[in-house]
């Protein structure tokens, strides 16, 4: 071989395997991901946290669910959430319930923010017991009257 052909094949060599080295180490956007991740706050209408609200994450398109209590500060972080449409709802006692829509894409983390209002208050009272017959007083004067017409009365009750 002429030494041209040995340094044209050697800056070959010396090309492929930086090629093949880069790759491995960084495969950056070469391995798709299938997986995202949905951080979030829930917290009353003053911007304060609600600690122990439950978060649901239900897909859209199948059964997947998962279930969280927020934290001391509000906060809700579901990881490995796979890909596609979900519906995301917050429940506290008290609290209406609120729920948001949204589309967890590749390499994604949707942050969600959910100020939840105040329930509105309902007071229902539920009385039971028998009926009870009672005589107007009007009826009970006349009929006294009637007896005792000389305006004597004896207790009769």
């Amino acid at each position: 071989m002429k030494p041209r052909q040995i340094l044209y094949l050697y800056n070959v060599v010396v090309s492929v395997t930086f090629l093949v080295s880069v790759l491995v180490i960084f495969p950056g956007p070469a391995r798709a991901e299938i997986f995202g991740n949905v951080h979030g706050i829930v917290h009353d209408p003053q911007h304060r946290p609600i600690q122990d609200a439950t978060v649901d994450l239900k897909a859209q398109h199948s059964d997947y669910v998962q279930h969280q209590k927020t934290n001391g500060d509000g906060e809700f972080d579901f990881s490995a959430v796979p890909l596609g449409e979900y519906t995301v709802s917050a429940t506290m006692a008290n609290f209406q319930q609120m729920t948001q829509s949204l589309v967890v894409a590749s390499g994604t983390s949707p942050v969600l923010h959910f100020q939840l209002e105040l329930a509105g208050i309902t007071e229902k009272t539920v009385v039971t017991g028998e009926p009870v017959s009672v005589r107007p007083l009007g009826d009970l004067a006349l009929q006294r009257s009637l007896r005792h017409p000389h305006g004597r009365h004896s207790p009769d009750f």
